[in-house]
């Protein structure tokens, strides 16, 4: 054999080799990724467990038998550096509600991310079959659906300011909240009265109509029905809250029967919304749950609490779960013509109830008794002196066999129907009182019983000496390495 054979023989040897070395790093390669695919390990090793997921909620996310769809739109004012935080925020959370609804190797939940200047279709879809209002599109919208099921959850829902001033997300609880809402067949059943003229869910009008209140229930994933008292014996076992809105003629005795033996033995949710001047024929359950709704109108003298257009501005809240948010926020509602609606004075006393007088007027305000002379000044002798009570909600705690307290029944009663009626629905603190209202009768916060998160920004604060020092220290050693590098190649080259 000659030489030039052995060189060909070699070479071939050498290519040889180096494909098998090739195709073993190709099978190396593929098939550490199909073992890291199968078998795999995710830690949060965040100081706090950040973005770890309560176990309540990973239970219940592996219990979706529907696919589930999530539509959160980006945020499209880029000067918000707080809107660039929530929505970091919720993506982390979804992010990890995604790789958790995971059942047997199937995702069960879905996140879409609409830019709505980007994807027209989408923004047309949630604008239609979602009921987002245009002007919600600019904000972050969070839509969670499942087949014909939607619901939206607000941002004032996770995010929550806590007794020592220290802001929580709470978007972990709101998410599992709606995602049990779509997942549930039987939805919070609200009842509304008829018979005495109230204000209706499909009325448009501006005053009196609730067709705005209809959309954010919808929204909510609420259903509503109209209840006839005369024609039932007792009130519906599904009610989750009767509402009774702003009658125009008083409920007769049988009536307020049913709701008083509603509230009393089966643990009911009571709101009413009372207009002045008019008698409701509810006062002997007003007064057994501690409530009293004056026929006096509030006036209001301050200007600083009269809106340009004339109704009532309200700005002072008591302390309670209702009013967390609006407090920490210094938000105002809008009310129109009010009468009082006070704790009472003379109502039995009762260690198991509690009554909160929840909204007011200013300090120069007054309750009129007088109201229907053509004499407006504040009587000292006969009127309610300010700041006047519009609202009063109370709960009943009863006692169990086993010495635990438990929660009874709730009543909420406001002394003005139009802070509710579409004129003054979406205006200032008017939604989100009338949710927290809601939540707080359902007991929305405890239903899943999931902890919030503080939220920790970590700020660097340092001068430009500061800077210039850290800088220096961090550059000192690489670049001492590569100048005695740089020598060296130039000693060796010479």
């Amino acid at each position: 054999m000659s030489a030039l054979d052995d060189f060909r023989i070699a070479r071939w040897v050498k290519r040889l080799n180096r494909t098998i070395q090739i195709l073993l790093s190709l099978t190396l390669a593929i098939a550490l990724n199909l073992i890291a695919a199968k078998h795999f390990m995710r830690e949060d090793i965040t100081r706090n467990h950040r973005y770890s997921l309560a176990p309540e909620t990973l239970a219940y996310l592996q219990q979706i038998e529907e696919p589930i769809r999530i539509i959160v739109t980006e945020p499209t004012n880029a000067n918000s550096p707080e809107l660039a935080e929530i929505f970091a925020d919720i993506q982390n959370l979804l992010r990890e509600f995604q790789y958790a609804s995971r059942v047997n190797g199937k995702q069960m939940l879905r996140v879409d991310y609409i830019n709505i200047y980007k994807d027209s279709l989408a923004t047309e879809e949630l604008v239609r079959k979602y009921n987002v209002k245009p002007a919600e599109e600019a904000q972050i919208v969070v839509v969670v659906t499942s087949g014909d099921e939607y619901t939206e959850v607000y941002l004032t829902d996770m995010y929550r300011d806590t007794a020592v001033d220290e802001k929580v997300f709470t978007g972990e609880q709101a998410i599992t909240t709606a995602v049990l809402d779509v997942m549930r067949p039987d939805k919070t059943m609200l009842y509304f009265t008829t018979g005495h003229s109230e204000m209706n869910l499909e009325d448009v009008g501006e005053r009196r109509g609730l067709s705005q209140m209809a959309t954010f229930l919808r929204k909510r994933n609420y259903r509503a029905k109209e209840l006839d008292l005369t024609q039932v014996a007792e009130a519906p076992e599904d009610a989750s809250v009767i509402i009774v809105a702003a009658p125009q003629l008083g409920f007769l005795p049988e009536e307020q029967e049913i709701l008083r033996q509603y509230l009393d033995k089966g643990d009911g949710r009571l709101i009413v919304l009372l207009d002045p001047a008019i008698p409701h024929g509810l006062d002997d359950l007003f007064y057994d749950w501690g409530v009293l709704a004056d026929d006096m109108i509030v006036l209001e003298a301050s200007d600083n609490f009269v809106a340009s257009g004339g109704d009532m501005l309200v700005a002072k809240f008591a302390e309670h779960p209702t009013t967390d948010y609006i407090l920490k926020n210094q938000l105002k509602g809008k009310f129109g013509l009010s009468r009082p609606v006070r704790i009472d004075p003379g109502s039995p006393l009762d260690d198991r109830l509690q009554a909160v007088e929840l909204v007011g007027s200013s300090a120069m305000s007054w309750g009129e008794r007088n109201y229907r002379n053509e004499s407006s000044k504040y009587d000292q002798a006969s009127d309610l002196a300010g700041p006047v009570s519009l609202a009063v909600v109370s709960e009943r705690v009863t006692g169990s066999d086993l010495g635990l307290d438990l929660q009874g029944g709730k009543l909420a009663v406001f002394g003005n129907s139009t802070w509710l009626g579409n004129s003054k629905f979406n205006i200032g603190a008017n939604p989100i009182l009338f949710n927290n209202v809601l939540n707080w009768m359902l007991e929305r916060d405890e239903m899943v019983n999931i902890p919030p998160q503080v939220i920790e920004r970590h700020q660097l604060l340092i001068s430009q000496d500061e800077a210039f020092q850290i800088y220096l220290r961090l550059l000192t050693l690489p670049g001492g390495v590569a100048l005695v590098g740089m020598l060296i190649l130039m000693l060796r080259r010479r």
